[in-house]
């Protein structure tokens, strides 16, 4: 019985174990690709606020060029010496000095304030490859950029370290306009050329301490969700298993005899039906014995039922040691015994039959006769090797007993 139920617990563990790889293999691609996208989304939010720092800066860039600059107290802004333009530095009506200040001026205080007052500031650089303060040259990323820029580029991005700390750096290129002409116009510059690039850099590291809080959600979920499925894939695969071997019991009980532990007469059915139709079918060999204990009933009376259900548990028990796995053992009625011997011809069938007579004599002290028959063309009918093969055991009880006869 426990072969019997082997199998489908094989079958059904394989599919849990297909399964169970199916869905980690899931959670594991699912997971990568989620980790993979919350940090392009961390460069992507970033950039996001580069452009906003961006839009912002070109604003009022512009609107501080077309007010063509505006004039504050010496005593609060230095002039700018790169700035060449007449009027750059005037005396008020009221005897206070005023120095011009224009919008790349202006944007350099900005920002200036910015970086004072905070840790980890948003930095912005006006850059050209023809600048008149040398604070605004470019560096190496930034003059390929700009070279970028001057044959159509929009726009350019990289992670750098500045400071020792993460940056998302953005470079967007800003044009000359007509406003622009009044401090640059000696520079050689037309309006709608490209007048150099503003850089903004964003620090990172607010941004990647939220993708590692994200990230860390993201994978504590996934693992809650993979150990839920799992367990719930283990908790079916379990009420599967009882079930099917349920269903195997239920089936093995109705096919075997609950005392010996062989195939009953629906089993043999079975079998013979399948056997007979090879043989008709390929000229299989086939043969088969029918055994019935001598003066079973006498036993029975002298030493009571419970003895000769042991009696007929050994016996049983020592056919079933004499023939193949691939025979059937039947217990076919009362102390009655039908073996079915698959590929096997009348002459090795006898020679099984003696065997299972002497050993039963041998081993309890009791008799057994034994009717051997095999298939043969002539037979149409499976019913045919069940009669020969009990006609021959008849034969064997009337000539004395404890013996085998042959019927063909």
């Amino acid at each position: 019985m426990e072969n019997l139920l082997s199998k489908p617990d094989r079958i059904i563990k394989r599919y849990y174990l297909y399964l169970h790889v199916s869905w980690t293999l899931i959670v594991i691609i699912s997971l990568a690709l989620t980790l993979y996208h919350n940090n392009r989304n961390t460069l992507k939010y970033a950039s996001i606020e580069a452009r906003t720092y961006f839009d912002l800066n070109k604003f009022y860039r512009t609107v501080m060029a077309g007010l063509g600059g505006v004039y504050v107290p010496v005593s609060n802004i230095a002039p700018n010496p790169y700035l060449l333009v007449p009027d750059r530095d005037i005396t008020a009506t009221d005897g206070r000095k005023l120095t011009l200040v224009n919008p790349s001026y202006m944007t350099r205080i900005v920002f200036e304030q910015i970086k004072k007052g905070s840790e980890e500031p948003v930095l912005n650089k006006i850059t050209s490859l023809k600048t008149l303060n040398p604070i605004n040259n470019p560096d190496v990323w930034e003059k390929a950029t700009l070279h970028s820029f001057e044959k159509g580029g929009e726009e350019a991005m990289e992670v750098a370290n500045i400071n020792g700390q993460p940056y998302l750096r953005l470079m967007k290129p800003f044009f000359v306009e007509a406003s622009c002409l009044k401090c640059h116009a000696h520079q050689g510059y037309s309006v709608g050329d490209v007048r150099g690039g503003i850089s903004i850099a964003v620090p990172l590291r607010p941004f990647y301490a939220a993708e590692r809080q994200t990230r860390n959600i993201i994978i504590v979920t996934h693992l809650l969700l993979w150990v839920l499925v799992t367990g719930t894939l283990v908790t079916f695969t379990r009420h599967t298993i009882k079930n099917a071997r349920a269903y195997e019991e239920t089936k093995s009980l109705s096919l075997h005899d609950p005392l010996t532990g062989l195939a009953n007469r629906r089993f043999m059915e079975l079998d013979l039906e399948e056997s007979f139709d090879l043989s008709e079918r390929y000229g299989n060999q086939l043969s088969a014995i029918m055994a019935d204990i001598d003066y079973f009933k006498d036993y029975n009376d002298r030493h009571g039922h419970k003895a000769g259900d042991n009696l007929l548990s050994k016996v049983a028990g020592i056919i079933s040691m004499e023939i193949r796995k691939t025979d059937l053992a039947v217990r076919y009625g009362g102390e009655e015994f039908f073996i079915l011997l698959h590929q096997t011809g009348i002459t090795e069938a006898v020679e099984v039959a003696e065997r299972i007579r002497k050993n039963i004599g041998n081993a309890t002290g009791v008799t057994i006769s034994l009717g051997v028959t095999a298939y043969h063309k002539g037979m149409t009918k499976k019913e045919e090797i069940v009669i020969n093969a009990d006609q021959a055991m008849y034969e064997a009880k009337n000539k004395g007993r404890n013996r085998v006869e042959v019927v063909c």
